[in-house]
């Protein structure tokens, strides 16, 4: 039995532990993948207005909402790997 997972958003293949949580979402404007961390939830969320984003919502009260790009996939955490497909 492996001990990962995996999900495509958009262009972008994500592996991650199993012990991650991981909910695949849509709507109207947007769709992506949220992973509840022990610090935190990451959302990557392909809004079709704004691109890819890469919203962190750590349990310490920051927020940050980034472009999602290879420039910034190592603000993941290392549970969660990406590749671009």
């Amino acid at each position: 039995m492996s001990d990962k997972k995996s999900c495509i958003v958009d262009r972008y293949l994500f592996t991650y532990d199993c012990t991650v949580q991981a909910n695949i979402f849509s709507c109207e404007s947007y769709y992506g993948v949220s992973f509840n961390m022990n610090d935190g939830r990451y959302e990557v969320i392909h809004n079709y207005h704004m691109g890819n984003r890469l919203i962190i919502n750590p349990k310490d009260g920051r927020f940050e909402d980034v472009p999602f790009k290879p420039d910034t996939f190592w603000l993941l955490p290392p549970e969660i790997e990406v590749e671009e497909i």
